[in-house]
């Protein structure tokens, strides 16, 4: 998978987080900071790098406008980024936290997945 740039992530988050087609405008609206014409050119690098479609288009007021929707979900994204990654070395920065009730919490959460994967297999 290709590498991308923060603004291009800062957009594949909102995609991800409203999980409905969304307009550039839509977009801007989610997040004030950003400004159309870099939405806009952005939209265009993750297009063609297949990490979004058009899904529709849509009047915008009198405009006709295109939405836009991931072609991946935010845990295959993650995934695809760490592939070749050791799973020890991954775990192992994943616990590397300091809240210790929350690192407890997330090592039950990763043995339960361990011992229904073993029964799967």
């Amino acid at each position: 998978m290709q590498k991308i740039n923060p603004k291009e992530l800062e957009i594949l988050d909102i995609l991800w987080n409203k999980a409905v087609p969304m307009t550039s405008k839509d977009i801007l609206e989610a997040d004030s900071n950003l400004v159309m014409s870099t939405i806009q050119s952005t939209l265009k690098k993750l297009l063609k790098k297949e990490l979004v479609v058009v899904d529709g288009i849509t009047y915008s007021g009198t405009v006709l406008t295109r939405t836009y929707v991931p072609t991946v979900s935010q845990e295959e994204f993650v995934l695809k980024q760490y592939e070749g990654l050791k799973v020890k070395n991954l775990v192992s920065l994943l616990l590397g936290g300091t809240d210790k009730q929350e690192v407890k919490k997330e090592i039950s959460e990763i043995e339960k997945l361990i011992k229904d994967k073993k029964k799967e297999l």
